[in-house]
Parts: C-alpha cells; structure tokens; sequence
C-alpha cells in the first residue's frame, strides 16, 4: 500500500482517516500524520468543483458507509491542503467483518492529465467540427463498409441531402450511376475529375480527393469533394474564345491572303492577256501559212494553241477572282437561281450520264444576291461534282428554309459567326456520289490556285473565286464527305427580311 501510486484512505464507521498511504499524502499536499483522525469529507471534498458545499448526505464516499455500497466516481475535485483542487477519480468500497460493514476504503488518483487530454481532445474535434462545417467544399467520411459517418454543410450545399438523410447511407450514391463501380484504391492520395449527383437527380462535375486513415473500429476513408461546375464553364468559355481567336486569325490571314491575290490577280491577268492574244494571233497565222503535208510542224502549233488556251484560261479565273468584289444585288429566289444554273450546265449533264434529283422548295424567303454571279457559284459547284463522277452518279440539288435555333459552325455570338441564333436562312444543298476529298485537301479546297485535278485539268480558282463570292454575299459555304460517300456542299445565305 505505501508504494501504490494512488491515493489510499481507511475510514471507520464515522468516516474519519484511519490510515493513509504516502501517495494520498502526496496527493492532498498534506503529511500522513496530518490526514490520520480528520474527517474525509472536510478534508478531502468539503465542496464540489464549481465551489458550492458538498454535504455528508450527498457524498459517495459516506454512501459507501451508509448503504454499503461501493461508489466509483471520476467527474469531482479532491482539495489540497493550500486550498487548491485537481481532478479526481476516486472508489470507496465499504469494509465488512462477519457481515457488518466496519468502515470503508477510498483509493483514488489526479487525473488532471487525462482531464486535459480529453479536453484537448474536445477542443481538437470542436476546431475540426468548425472547420469542416464551414468549408464550401462537401468534407464526407466513410467506414470500410461505405456508409457516411461524417456530413458537413458544404456537403448539404453540394449535394442537397441534410446531415440525418445522409448518415448511414453509401458514399457512392453520390456519384453518377456510370462512376459507382469504380476501384477507390486508385484514386487514394489523387485528385480526380468525376461527375456527381445531387438529391433532385442532376448531374454535375465534381472534383474528388480521398484519403484514408485507420482506427481502433478499423479502416475509414475521407473525401474533399469540390463542385467544379463554374470551372468548367469557365474553360469551355475560354476555349470557346480562343475558338473563336483562332478562327478570326485565319479569316485574317485568309482575307490578307485573298486581298494579295487580287491585287496579283488584277495586275497580272491584264498585263498578260494582251501579248497571249498576240501570240495566239501569231500561231494562226503560222498555221494559214504552213502547207497542209506538214504534219509535225502542225502537231508544235497544236501544242502551242493549247498552251496558250490554258494560260488563257488561267487569266479568265484570275479576272473572276479580282472582279469578284461587285455587286448587283436584288431580291431573288435561291430555287430559281438553282434551276436556271442547272440549265447553263444541261449539256455537261447529258454528256456525263449523271442522274439529276432536285429538292427544290417553293415559296422560299427572298435573298438579296447578284444573280449573276451565284449562278458562277452554282456552276462551279455543278462542274466539280460532275468531274467527280466520270463514270455517272447522281446529283441531288436541294434548297429549303429554317430557323436557326442551335449554336453550331458559323452560327452564335462570336464575332466570327455570319449567323445569330433566331435568324432565318435560305440554304442550297448539291450532292454527288463521287470519290469524295480527302481530309488533307479539305483544308485546302477554297485556296486559290489548289486543285484536286490532275495537272493542267484545272486551274485552282474555281472554289476560290466561289468562296470570295459567297462571303461577299454574308453568306457560308461548307463542302465536306458524306457518310454516304461522295461530297455535300451547302451553302447558306441570311433570308431577306420582310417589310
């Protein structure tokens, strides 16, 4: 008893000290020989540990000796000798001899240390506890069996699920069906990008961190989860803007470089027509004066006159494109310029044993367009189709209205876009069962000078001088493969508003 760490006191019937070890003299700042014959209660635990009285009748430690029960206690005060208290946890167990309670012992111990252990502890999940309620982002935990045991406010935010509907409930209910099956063990330690759903069913983009940690009921997991819904916006609004940067740095360059070629185009074509019509003149006349017999003389003459019809040709395609810029421009309708373009190309038609289905809608919005000049457009559009199908086919001509109510290529509030979304457009569909373009040359097909004939078959300005057309008109072209096989090239211009 004497080298017990803990306090211990004899007490008889009347509740005085009877012994006491060195450790309960240690305890109460007083000598053994100063506790022996005091009463406990004055000398121990005369008040309780706010400072009001403790009587006899309420003290566990004389109900062990009234009622000869034992008492354990750890929420009190033992008194010092200097008058001041430390935490106690104390038992008193009453003493029988023959059956007959003789007194009791009181073994007790300062756990002043544990006391402020616990309430460091408290403190620690009040300042946790304050944390994680006040964070934006949902902070959720789980057990080894998925059910949430810790919910805070950001959660509630996120999710839409109050504190008592979520406890208890699996973690993967929060994710979209498509995410629930996924592995946590790869993701522990990372920050991934998943999609959430909230109580009302939507579905949004969430930003998940999951760590776990152990204790004595075994393995738990905690996720940080962050609703990145306004961040992806923001990227696709970015991205949507540097869409539309880049695609006004290539009208840019596209304009500069067709602005260049015109000057060229105008320049040259006129200082060069001139002689090539000397020159042809010139191999007329050689021809008039060579003698019929002489056939190799004639065949170098044939080859000249070719050469120059080609560069002749070449010239005329660089007169369009310069002079592509004016306009006339009256109402019109676009299935009535389709028709009459067809006419212009009836015999290379007939020729070329290409079935022809025209889709043509009738009363169609007027478009102010230089009626002229989108024939050229159809036309140019006829011929490349027909040179696609040297074998036959068919050419599908369609022309209809509609509303534009999507966002889409060339139609938004980019200042690259030709469209608003509410405008109404006339538009023009030709469709052939070709060969088709490949991707590369896609790219490429509306440069001046880039042709997909074979050398000396085409002169490369056909599509520019089209494109240069349609633009000055407000309008689109966009020439692409069908799935179908062959090409579809639509062409879109802004319906005439009436009134």
């Amino acid at each position: 008893m004497n080298s017990a760490g803990e306090g211990i006191c004899g007490l008889d019937l009347q509740g005085d000290i009877a012994f006491a070890n060195p450790a309960a003299a240690t305890l109460t700042g007083s000598r053994v020989e100063d506790l022996i014959g005091k009463p406990h209660h004055e000398i121990l635990h005369p008040t309780k540990a706010d400072g009001t009285p403790y009587g006899r009748d309420e003290c566990p430690i004389s109900a062990a000796l009234r009622e000869g029960a034992s008492r354990q206690v750890d929420d009190e005060v033992f008194w010092k000798k200097d008058g001041t208290s430390f935490p106690v946890e104390y038992i008193s167990t009453p003493i029988r001899q023959g059956g007959t309670i003789v007194g009791a012992v009181v073994t007790f111990e300062d756990i002043t240390e544990r006391k402020q252990g616990e309430k460091a502890l408290r403190d620690s999940a009040m300042r946790f506890r304050s944390v994680t309620q006040s964070a934006n982002d949902a902070i959720i935990s789980a057990d080894e069996s998925d059910r949430i045991i810790l919910w805070n406010r950001g959660a509630q935010t996120i999710f839409g699920y109050a504190e008592e509907d979520a406890l208890g409930t699996p973690l993967t209910r929060l994710l979209a069906e498509r995410f629930r099956s996924l592995d946590k063990i790869p993701m522990i330690g990372k920050t991934v990008e998943l999609q959430g759903l909230r109580k009302d069913g939507s579905e949004f983009p969430l930003e998940l961190s999951l760590a776990t940690w152990t204790a004595e009921e075994g393995l738990f997991y905690t996720a940080i989860i962050r609703d990145i819904t306004e961040r992806k916006q923001a990227e696709a609004k970015l991205k949507e803007a540097n869409t539309e940067l880049h695609a006004l740095q290539l009208q840019l360059i596209q304009a500069e470089k067709m602005e260049s070629v015109g000057r060229l185009a105008a320049g040259v074509a006129h200082e060069v027509k001139n002689p090539l019509s000397i020159v042809l003149m010139g191999i007329n006349y050689l021809a008039d004066q060579l003698p019929t017999a002489d056939g190799d003389a004639r065949n170098v003459l044939q080859d000249m006159e070719h050469a120059v019809a080609r560069a002749d040709s070449v010239i005329r395609g660089l007169l369009d494109f310069s002079a592509a810029s004016v306009l006339t421009l009256n109402a019109e309708d676009l299935s009535f310029v389709v028709k009459q373009s067809l006419l212009l190309v009836k015999h290379e038609i007939d020729r070329s044993h290409v079935k022809v289905v025209k889709e043509l809608a009738e009363d169609l919005p007027a478009v102010k367009l230089d009626r002229a000049k989108i024939e050229q457009v159809f036309v140019n559009i006829f011929m490349n189709a027909l040179h696609a199908m040297p074998g036959g086919g068919m050419l599908t001509v369609r022309t209809y209205a509609k509303r534009l109510t999507e966002a889409g290529h060339q139609v938004g509030s980019r200042k690259a876009d030709h469209f608003r979304l509410g405008d109404t457009v006339v538009a023009a569909e030709v469709e052939d069962t070709g060969t088709g373009i490949s991707a590369d040359q896609l790219t490429k097909i509306f440069d001046p000078f880039f042709t997909t004939k074979p050398t000396g078959k085409g002169t490369g300005m056909g599509l520019a001088v089209t494109s240069k057309i349609v633009a000055l008109h407000g309008g689109t072209i966009d020439i692409g493969n069908r799935k179908e096989g062959g090409v579809r090239a639509t062409i879109m211009f802004k319906a005439q508003e009436k009134g």
